[in-house]
């Protein structure tokens, strides 16, 4: 290792002190253009991607805040006397959610109770939902809301009345 450090000291001191500052000059202009495409041009093209998608994230909060605030405005009044499982369909179909449906079965426990869980559901319809079952009086006893994909998440819901 030293005799092959030594050799590169000979080789570099062999050169003249014009040839020494183009070489640095060249390594200089050889590191910012490495830096600029492993480094800086990604993270400026994930920041322009994630800026894309503001307005579109600010609008579904938006939506989301109006429909939670409908809900508490509201305060969970029951307003109708329909079955819960026609209820829930008819919500599910208004709402074009029931394609996504993977589960809908009753549930033990006192009263009307059902298990409904919706698979890789557009986001914002899923939040109507769950607002809109609340203004008809449904009382949700369980939910589970994961993040399936960008805009798109499962639930798992359990209502009774």
């Amino acid at each position: 290792m030293k005799a092959q450090l030594a050799r590169l000291v000979a080789l570099w001191q062999a050169r003249s002190r014009r040839e020494q500052v183009l070489v640095l000059v060249a390594a200089v202009f050889v590191l910012l253009a490495l830096g600029d495409a492993l480094l800086w041009r990604p993270l400026a093209e994930e920041r322009a991607r994630l800026m894309a998608r503001v307005p579109e994230l600010a609008r579904e909060a938006d939506e989301a805040e109006a429909l939670a605030d409908q809900v508490r405005t509201k305060g969970g009044a029951r307003q109708t006397t329909k079955a819960l499982l026609p209820l829930v369909e008819e919500h599910l179909r208004r709402l074009g959610l029931r394609q996504a449906l993977a589960r809908l079965r009753p549930q033990p426990g006192s009263g009307e109770r059902f298990l409904l869980e919706l698979r890789d559901a557009p986001f914002v319809p899923v939040v109507k939902l769950v607002a809109a079952l609340g203004e008809a009086g449904v009382d949700v006893v369980e939910m589970r809301l994961e993040r399936a994909a960008p805009g798109r998440a499962h639930l798992r819901l359990v209502v009774a009345r």
